[in-house]
């Protein structure tokens, strides 16, 4: 059986950060350059989520498990540079524990 922890990091995160390019780069007209600062995380990397070639494949769970309102949540804080890089990791915390109570983690 996988930690929870590591199912997160593999499988969530990139889905998170795919949300979260996605509007900072449509919603917000961020740079890639922008992003990536703001993320702690490089330009290609960014370019990757845009263009689906990481992270794609659990979006459906950040939907389906109603994970997208704290994206949003996120997302407007990155904008107002109310968040961080450093301060992520509460916030991917906080969405491993509610798809693990939701059951999303198995």
């Amino acid at each position: 059986m996988r930690p929870k922890c590591e199912l997160m990091v593999k499988r969530i995160l990139p889905a998170v950060r795919v949300a979260v390019v996605k509007k900072l780069a449509e919603k917000h007209r961020m740079k890639q350059t922008e992003i990536a600062e703001r993320l702690g995380i490089t330009q290609p990397a960014v370019s990757q989520y845009l263009n689906r070639l990481r992270g794609s494949r659990y979006q459906s769970v950040l939907r389906r498990y109603g994970i997208m309102s704290v994206i949003d949540e996120l997302v407007e804080q990155i904008v107002a540079e109310e968040r961080r890089d450093e301060e992520f990791s509460q916030i991917y915390c906080h969405i491993c524990a509610e798809l693990s109570k939701k059951g999303a983690l198995k």
